[in-house]
């Protein structure tokens, strides 16, 4: 047995409570690291940081669409995410168009989705006629 911080005992003599102490590493990296899980941790806000990866820059009125959210609901959830960096909002004529901040938050919203390609979704909607999903057919002109 050796002492490690805290005075604390440790059992195993492999030193793996080393290796695990130096896996924490630095607190506030895993302080930043928890607000994004806690960020992912709501369906609608994952749901529209997914939308908006796949999309690239889109406005508050294509992500409603795209997650049949209300219009107000995806404007509080993009506050909330842009005041804790993980999207970036710019001004395109009227509209405002929301991007991903960061490429780390972008790489695991690909974890997210090719989790999902693997899984698949729990009802998927059925096709129609023309082989596109209800909300993706085009308007008729």
């Amino acid at each position: 047995m050796h002492l490690v911080r805290g005075g604390r005992r440790i059992i195993d003599k492999d030193h793996r409570v080393c290796d695990a102490i130096a896996a924490v590493g630095d607190q506030p990296a895993l302080e930043r690291w928890a607000q994004v899980f806690a960020l992912l941790g709501d369906p609608n806000r994952l749901a529209l940081l997914v939308s908006i990866r796949q999309a690239g820059r889109i406005c508050v009125s294509d992500l409603a669409a795209a997650t049949a959210l209300k219009e107000a609901t995806v404007s509080q959830a993009l506050r909330l995410l842009r005041s804790r960096g993980a999207v970036v909002a710019d001004r395109d004529g009227r509209l405002v168009r929301y991007a991903l901040a960061d490429d780390h938050l972008a790489a695991l919203v690909d974890r997210v989705n090719e989790s999902a390609a693997k899984t698949g979704p729990a009802t998927s909607p059925s096709p129609t006629e023309d082989g596109l999903a209800p909300r993706c057919r085009p308007s008729p002109t």
